[in-house]
């Protein structure tokens, strides 16, 4: 399979669609029955057999991180979690 780019402009996060604000590229590579969806500026990579199981995986690692740097204190993140923090927090609250 060719690499393809992924444009998401919208997440589910604790049940809650979201829409994404500012631009969150993806891009899918694989075999078929085992693709990856890769989110470079978010450090994500998820696989599975097919596209929906990828948008799960993603969503599923979207709000793991959300809970370890969005909502744990600033005081207890490093220079590089408070770049993840802030970089989340733009995407999904906007």
């Amino acid at each position: 399979m060719v690499p393809f780019p992924v444009s998401i402009e919208s997440v589910r996060l604790h049940g809650e669609v979201r829409s994404v604000h500012g631009d969150l590229q993806g891009q899918v590579t694989g075999v078929p029955g085992r693709l990856e969806l890769e989110v470079p500026d978010l450090h994500i990579m998820v696989g599975g057999p097919d596209f929906t199981t990828l948008q799960e995986e993603l969503f599923e690692e979207l709000e793991v991180l959300y809970e370890q740097f969005v909502q744990a204190p600033v005081a207890e993140l490093t220079p590089s979690g408070v770049a993840l923090r802030n970089k989340l927090r733009t995407l999904l609250e906007g």
